[in-house]
């Protein structure tokens, strides 16, 4: 898992109060793929990537403050957002 968030740019990402956000899972099985981090205090981010089976493709980002188990296994169902505007 490490290889893939170091080489894309994941391998952190702070809320918007400075939490740092590290990966926790990841699916790669289809597009859209996702990638889930965590943070100490059980918030998360879950990254939905688009661009599974092509040169480009959008990020979109899904933040909560806890319950990450059932909302990872519920990904598909999340809302996605732009960066900015899932804060």
């Amino acid at each position: 898992m490490a290889d893939y968030f170091d080489v894309r740019g994941f391998s952190q990402i702070y809320s918007k109060n400075n939490i740092p956000h590290f990966p926790s899972d990841r699916d790669e099985t289809g597009n859209p793929r996702y990638y889930g981090l965590l943070s100490h205090i059980g918030s998360w981010v879950i990254i939905e990537d688009t661009g599974a089976t092509t040169t480009s493709g959008t990020y979109r980002y899904a933040f909560g403050k806890s319950d990450y188990d059932t909302n990872w296994t519920g990904r598909a169902a999340l809302s996605y957002s732009l960066l900015n505007e899932a804060y």
